[in-house]
């Protein structure tokens, strides 16, 4: 849902620097995401391809707002086996 605002916990924060995703690939995922899987307790999983990798981003809505929970490259090849 595009035009949503995009908050990201302590924990996406530090996951963002800690696996160097940038922040502009995640609010790519969540603008625009390739599939979207609802989750429990008002959560959905993002996911967006990036080329080599998925990114998946789990986050909540609240009213008018994304709540990053955390994030994450999940490689291709990994899918495959």
């Amino acid at each position: 849902m595009k035009g949503m605002k995009i908050l990201f916990t302590k924990h996406a924060k530090e996951m963002l620097l800690q696996r160097r995703i940038p922040q502009a690939k995640v609010v790519e995922c969540l603008n625009d995401p390739d599939k979207v899987i609802d989750s429990k307790e008002s959560k959905n999983i993002y996911i967006k391809d990036f080329g080599n990798n998925f990114l998946k981003v789990i986050a909540a809505t609240e009213r008018e707002t994304y709540i990053v929970i955390t994030l994450y490259w999940l490689a291709k090849k990994r899918l495959k086996k």
